[in-house]
């Protein structure tokens, strides 16, 4: 996940908010150390240099993530796909290189890329790739998951009013703080300058979590153009490209997991995958917000009920 995670709890006695919070970051702590790829020690990084020469087994928390990631790449039609990264790397190479890839070389890299090509064996929770080349790489449902989680050790520790959030793109709200509806998160505009805390200005949206989550993924900006090495960081791999218009997806559920890879895949897919999710998961809000051209603003599109600011609901 390599990232940084942060809770805010409130309750009447601090040593026992102290004691949850920590508890809730050592479950993080515990996780990490199983599903990053960057950690030559974890599971994932053995199913990564192993599975495609044998069934390798994971724990069971390991083995029902697989399965909710297998679901949620179906749900998306394809789009949210944890094995992308011979795509990716195959686009960060041209691009460091200023040029597009050839189509003979996405076509290698495709064929070691998609969710089907991963055999889940529950019998005995073992993962096997079926050719050589995959590697799963969590990152982008990682802290939802690690996040939801920490959740469930603040409740067993009995914490009624909290707030986490990781790496600043994933995050829940317990209950709610003292004196307010819920936890207001704004969603700044990747294409500005992060906003002043006593300002709404950079803000494309407000969003307001009570027991919910929002996961959030962008392309970074700089100078109010597309970073060139930020268009390789997501790449559809049903089309094999990057999206080249969108800029920022947000997703608000009630799971953190679901809300960090729908919010992968709007982004990666676009008003396309955003109308089909909404349809799969009507319980959800969905948020887009497209580039267009460098004369107009951001065109922000947005579905479901959590979102507010100057949005245009998705027809």
């Amino acid at each position: 996940m390599n990232a940084r995670f942060e809770i805010v709890a409130h309750g009447e006695s601090e040593p026992a908010l102290r004691a949850a919070a920590e508890a809730a970051l050592d479950e993080i702590d515990r996780l990490e150390r199983q599903i990053s790829r960057h950690r030559p020690d974890s599971e994932i990084a053995l199913v990564n240099r192993e599975a495609w020469r044998r069934p390798v087994r994971v724990s069971p928390n390991v083995f029902e993530l697989l399965e909710r990631t297998r679901l949620l790449w179906h749900e998306s039609g394809g789009v949210f796909d944890p094995t992308t990264l011979p795509l990716l790397e195959c686009w960060r190479k041209a691009v460091l290189e200023s040029r597009t890839p050839a189509n003979a070389e996405l076509e290698r890299a495709t064929k070691s890329v998609g969710m089907d090509k991963v055999e889940l064996r529950k019998v005995d929770r073992a993962v096997r790739f079926a050719v050589p080349g995959m590697s799963l790489d969590l990152g982008a449902i990682g802290k939802g998951y690690a996040i939801d989680c920490a959740v469930e050790v603040l409740r067993e520790n009995n914490v009624t009013s909290a707030f986490i959030q990781g790496g600043t793109s994933s995050a829940h709200g317990i209950g709610r703080p003292p004196d307010q509806g819920g936890w207001r998160v704004g969603i700044s505009n990747p294409m500005r300058p992060a906003p002043r805390a006593e300002s709404g200005a950079g803000f494309v949206a407000e969003v307001t979590l009570h027991d919910q989550s929002l996961g959030v993924s962008a392309v970074p900006g700089l100078d109010g153009k597309r970073d060139p090495g930020g268009i390789a960081r997501i790449v559809n791999p049903l089309s094999a490209k990057p999206n080249m218009t969108a800029v920022l997806a947000a997703v608000a559920a009630k799971s953190a997991t679901d809300a960090d890879a729908l919010s992968t895949a709007v982004l990666a897919g676009g008003e396309e995958c955003l109308k089909r999710l909404r349809l799969i998961k009507p319980a959800c809000s969905f948020l887009l917000a497209c580039h267009v051209s460098c004369d107009q603003p951001l065109q922000i599109l947005h579905s479901g009920l959590a979102f507010s600011g100057q949005t245009e609901w998705v027809k």
